[in-house]
């Protein structure tokens, strides 16, 4: 609708402003440009996006969309660093360690619950306990940004039920 350059305190800004209402709400943003060329550009980029969310279309940019556990886990870490004690770093930095040396190079949208129970096996095929593969699961979810049990909710009811069938089993005493 509207590409221009806002006065400020009797200045000109540096970048452009485009303004536009699209079904009905108005938006107004910088464009990052300095030249009224790619302003116009940017809000006709931007308007394209906004169609293409209201019909359902993904919006991002391939390249964001097909993440691995590894472009996940980095930046996770490198945020996390930044709000967390010493001792809270390296209980997340050893967890995923073992996320990102098992699962690293699977693309996000391959993690299904078949793949997590897998990961769950090899685990404790290692002998590694219950609750530290619990934790490493813990830690993947959080880095991805979903609780675990609504990113795999079958791995989650696999896993009460086999504890559930592990407690039902009769125990031998020892005399």
């Amino acid at each position: 609708m509207a590409v221009y350059r806002p006065k400020r305190k009797g200045e000109a800004s540096k970048f452009y402003i485009c303004e536009f209402v699209y079904q009905g709400k108005r938006f107004q943003e910088s464009t990052g440009a300095a030249t009224k060329t790619v302003a116009k550009e940017y809000e006709k980029r931007r308007k394209a996006e906004l169609e293409r969310a209201a019909a359902g279309l993904p919006t991002e940019q391939k390249a964001t969309r097909i993440r691995t556990v590894a472009d996940v886990i980095k930046p996770y870490l490198e945020g996390y660093k930044l709000n967390h004690r010493p001792q809270s770093i390296l209980f997340a930095t050893s967890r995923l360690a073992k996320v990102e040396k098992a699962l690293g190079k699977t693309v996000l949208s391959d993690l299904t619950d078949e793949r997590i129970r897998g990961y769950i096996r090899q685990r404790q095929a290692e002998n590694v306990s219950g609750r530290t593969i619990n934790m490493e699961i813990g830690e993947l979810s959080r880095a991805i940004g979903q609780p675990w049990s609504l990113l795999w909710p079958k791995v989650a009811n696999w896993r009460s039920a086999r504890m559930w069938a592990a407690r039902s089993r009769p125990r031998s005493r020892r005399r």
